[in-house]
């Protein structure tokens, strides 16, 4: 799979952008490849209906389907703001909005927030209406390159090397990528936190087995000491027992 950096090189070079059609051009390493629904059919064997549903809508076009959306997801209607809670949504719907979010956003986080977009699509889903799967991957691809958040995480890295592979470019010929320079600034703070969380409780531990080991080791002084005392005593009383003069030998 390729690392952030490059999928992050293959949106950054997105041209000839086709809104309509849901189509681009990109490339990467002096490999360049169409991006349109068609290749993305071909290339996972996925179905392209004819008449599907246009999810590429203003949103005030969504809000204007409030009542409609709101009470087929949440079980009642209210007016939709910019984004909704998944816990408002039915049960059903909240598990449906995980596996959209996993498998055709391949989105990672923020997965309690639900955009306009996000609830419309999730809707045709509640309705069964057919969805060019195809097309709304590319549209996910030209969203991502408006992202001028570096630290963002881009989708479909997967589809994007299978992409570049089918086009001819030969991943052994590219620079291995150390993994810590893949991992999210977040990952490498929880990373860092978790580190120094157990290197405190080592040392705690190695204090308190310390503690212990001094106990120990005065008690068995103490033990030691009292034994050799008590030995002493009896051999003491041996000796006077022997020299002792008996009573039938006067």
């Amino acid at each position: 799979m390729l690392s952030n950096s490059r999928v992050r090189a293959f949106s950054d070079n997105i041209r000839n952008v086709d809104e309509e059609k849901y189509s681009f051009h990109t490339s990467f390493k002096g490999v360049v490849v169409r991006v349109s629904p068609s290749l993305i059919g071909r290339t996972f064997s996925l179905e392209t209906p004819k008449k599907a549903i246009n999810f590429c809508i203003p949103e005030i076009d969504i809000k204007a389907m409030s009542d409609t959306i709101t009470k087929e997801l949440c079980g009642h209607s209210f007016q939709l703001g910019t984004s909704v809670e998944r816990r408002s949504l039915l049960p059903k719907y909240r598990i449906l909005s995980l596996i959209l979010f996993h498998t055709v956003l391949n989105k990672k986080g923020h997965l309690n927030e639900l955009t306009l977009y996000v609830l419309h699509i999730l809707f045709h889903m509640a309705r069964r209406s057919k969805i060019n799967l195809p097309a709304l991957i590319c549209h996910n691809m030209i969203e991502a390159r408006r992202s001028n958040v570096s630290t963002r995480a881009l989708p479909y890295g997967s589809t994007v090397c299978l992409l570049l592979q089918n086009a001819g470019l030969d991943f052994k010929t590219l620079p291995y990528e150390s993994i810590p320079h893949m991992q999210p600034m977040c990952m490498k703070m929880s990373k860092d936190k978790q580190t120094s969380s157990s290197s405190s409780r080592r040392s705690t531990k190695s204090s308190r087995l310390g503690d212990v080991y001094t106990m120990c080791k005065s008690m068995n002084n103490q033990l030691k000491i009292t034994y050799d005392e008590e030995d002493g005593d009896d051999d003491g009383g041996d000796e006077e027992d022997e020299d002792a003069p008996i009573d039938g030998e006067e």
